[in-house]
């Protein structure tokens, strides 16, 4: 989603080739969040994370890897 939207040129019918770029942040149950109501919180947590780092990034919790 957020290639796309990078990658295309907006409003070019009227003349105006307008570039927009988007923030995310994300989140996963039950790794993230015991509930949806910490689920939302945390995804929306991420998200400021990503606006706070310089916007249009991804912030998300990385998984650790097994052994």
């Amino acid at each position: 989603m957020k290639q796309a939207i990078d990658s295309t040129a907006f409003l070019q019918p009227e003349g105006i080739n307008a570039r927009l770029t988007a923030s995310f942040g994300l989140a996963s149950f039950p790794h993230d969040a015991k509930d949806k109501r910490e689920l939302l919180a945390e995804a929306d947590r991420r998200l400021f994370q990503s606006k706070t780092k310089g916007k249009n990034r991804i912030s998300f919790t990385e998984l650790e890897k097994a052994a």
